[in-house]
């Protein structure tokens, strides 16, 4: 057995990739489905995701997904700043709240599912949030997302 090589069985591949990366063995398990085939059951998944996570191959697999995962990360951090500056923290969560805000925009206006919506604004208020107790933070002069404030006006009301 080479764990370094795909696993034979695709859903045991699948659902050691979704481990690997973080997920609950419940939702590894769970995208191994295609969406109109997903069961919903938590508890179906989680017993039959814990039955496949014992599987000798599966356990191999995900370590070495693992240990890629980590030399990859290790690979990267030589080219990383050692440390982050407080401008370069708010540039960055500015950045993200653009993106939410551009994602948000334009589920809306593709018609996104109410619910789906719902669960993007509550990321989006709390990243909001998080970024203005960061901005209240800094003691530097940063130029603050012009938009940010009334957005989170006009998100809070949709809801």
């Amino acid at each position: 057995m080479d764990a370094s090589k795909p696993l034979k069985n695709a859903r045991h591949e699948s659902f050691a990739t979704g481990v690997a990366r973080g997920a609950s063995y419940h939702a590894a398990w769970a995208e191994t489905f295609s969406a109109d085939k997903r069961i919903s059951k938590k508890n179906a998944l989680s017993v039959v995701g814990s039955r496949v996570a014992k599987h000798e191959d599966v356990k191999a697999r995900i370590q070495h997904l693992r240990r890629e995962a980590q030399k990859a990360v290790e690979t990267a951090s030589g080219s990383l700043p050692s440390a982050y500056t407080e401008n370069d923290i708010v540039l960055l969560y500015m950045e993200i709240s653009n993106v939410l805000q551009k994602c948000f925009e334009f589920s809306k206006a593709q018609g996104v599912a109410p619910a789906k919506l719902e669960k993007l604004r509550v990321i989006l208020a709390a990243h909001l949030a998080r970024q203005g107790k960061l901005d209240s933070r800094t003691t530097n002069v940063i130029e603050p997302n012009p938009q940010a404030e009334e957005f989170a006006i006009r998100i809070n009301a949709y809801a």
